[in-house]
């Protein structure tokens, strides 16, 4: 795959990922327009940023058509595991089906749909995973992942799907930060013993 300078959409463009890949991409003098809930974190930018529920079909439709992106990046997702077990429906509507709201714009124009899953699509028994190796997730995001990937896997032939682990960074809460916060008011920390 080739990436020209054409429109890039990057969902969930609020989240860690989505605001380091606006800043990379912004910097690398690709046409960027993020999306995401609410307003604009990312302060200081040169590119066009709008509000965008992913579960909305009207909306993504909307948007993609005004903005005729050649490369769509979602990383928008729902990713409080422990939420997710909780509101399954939330997590599913976002993880899995918001992603039907793209196929039919990424089939008609040959867009490439870049997708973020997750390394919780495996059950953690094996390790050092291949794309290939058979997936068993132990929980629910796990599962909406998986659900999401299989949507594109069977619809879509323009489609990229990377699998993430433990996307950390010094802004935001993720567990870089939680790590910090916690060293400097010297609070115990409780963490596994059994990742690498």
């Amino acid at each position: 795959m080739s990436i020209t300078r054409d429109n890039i959409l990057i969902t969930g463009g609020n989240g860690l990922l989505g605001q380091e890949l606006r800043i990379l991409l912004e910097r690398c003098n690709f046409n960027i327009i993020a999306t995401g809930i609410g307003l604009d974190r990312l302060l200081s930018h040169n590119h066009i940023y709008l509000e965008l529920d992913v579960s909305s079909s009207t909306r993504c439709e909307y948007i993609l058509h005004k903005y005729n992106p050649s490369v769509i990046i979602n990383t928008a997702a729902c990713t409080n595991v422990d939420q997710c077990e909780i509101q399954k429906n939330d997590c599913l509507t976002i993880n899995t089906s918001s992603i039907n709201n793209f196929l039919p714009y990424v089939k008609k124009h040959h867009a490439h749909f870049m997708h973020i899953s997750t390394d919780f699509v495996f059950d953690g028994l094996l390790g050092n995973y291949k794309e290939n190796d058979e997936c068993n997730p132990l929980n629910f995001y796990g599962l909406s992942k998986l659900k999401g990937e299989q949507i594109l896997i069977n619809q879509c032939l323009t489609s990229t799907i990377i699998r993430t682990s433990l996307v950390y960074g010094p802004t935001g809460s993720n567990f870089l930060t939680w790590v910090k916060d916690k060293l400097e008011r010297d609070v115990e920390l409780n963490i596994v013993g059994d990742q690498y």
